[in-house]
């Protein structure tokens, strides 16, 4: 999905929200690609997008400009199209001098504003997983409650704001905020392992965070306990299945299987015959 400030734009006004983003004075700019910096405050890079949008600009040309600030002693700090240039990196360094010079769009220098923006561009592009995606929206209330402390004008709740521009339901930032500010550490590292979904930590966020820990702490064990009662099984499959091995080669007589008939139609059916071999 592409990123589209005009359309964020567009978005708040039929919504009377307000634009968060007024202000933001943007000029274009072509910069060599060596003097933009990576921004510390980004998101992981990942190699495939890159590949692929590298072979996009080869056949059609770089179609979205990225956002940066500067220059600051020669350099300028990218705040949006991270995968952008490293694709052209790659480009360049496979021999094709000719997207050296990057068209990009340069913002003032408005931290706040400038990460909000990298907020919206990686929640427009990225597949976030739940927890990526509850730290960013987190993240996003943070800095658009300092800027009512500022004195910019922010019309509606925080909750409706990052909702607008996310796409995602007010009940459903409610959930992820809810987890942000009164989940305890333990609870977000479950979310961030996937030992808990979405909805579980919701629920778990609305405990004590003393309760929180011991929920945790007891489905961990409960996990594991079904996990060895889970190899046990295995094993047991396993040794069952050599036996039916046995048999389908002629020894019946010296054999005797535990596993009814049903048994081993489910364990075929499932696949679990693949773990033998």
């Amino acid at each position: 999905m592409s990123f589209n400030l005009d359309a964020i734009f567009e978005k708040e006004q039929k919504q009377n929200i307000g634009n968060i983003y007024i202000g933001q004075k943007m000029n274009e700019q072509k910069i060599h690609y060596t003097k933009i910096k990576v921004n510390v405050l980004n998101r992981d890079i990942n190699q495939m997008k890159v590949d692929s949008i590298a072979e996009s600009i080869k056949l059609n040309g770089l179609l979205e400009k990225p956002y940066v600030t500067g220059p600051n002693n020669e350099f300028y700090t990218l705040w949006a199209g991270h995968h952008r240039l490293k694709a052209i990196e790659l480009l360049v360094n496979s021999g094709f001098q000719e997207y050296e010079m990057v068209d990009c769009i340069i913002l003032e220098n408005n931290p706040v504003k400038n990460e909000l923006l990298m907020l919206d561009s990686n929640l427009e592009r990225a597949e976030l997983s739940p927890y990526d995606t509850m730290m960013y929206f987190g993240r996003k209330e943070e800095l658009l409650n300092k800027m009512r402390i500022d004195g910019v004008e922010v019309k509606g709740t925080l909750r409706d704001v990052i909702a607008l521009h996310s796409g995602y339901r007010p009940t459903q930032v409610g959930s992820y905020l809810k987890i942000y500010k009164k989940g305890c550490k333990e609870l977000k590292k479950a979310l961030k392992i996937n030992k808990v979904n979405l909805s579980v930590a919701t629920k778990l966020a609305s405990l004590s965070v003393d309760e929180q820990r011991l929920s945790i702490k007891q489905q961990a064990k409960q996990r594991y306990t079904e996990e060895e009662k889970y190899k046990r099984q295995m094993n047991l499959c396993i040794k069952e299945l050599e036996k039916l091995k046995r048999m389908q080669r002629g020894n019946h007589a010296s054999v005797n299987t535990t596993l009814s008939t049903g048994d081993f139609i489910d364990l075929l059916n499932n696949e679990i015959y693949f773990i033998t071999e």
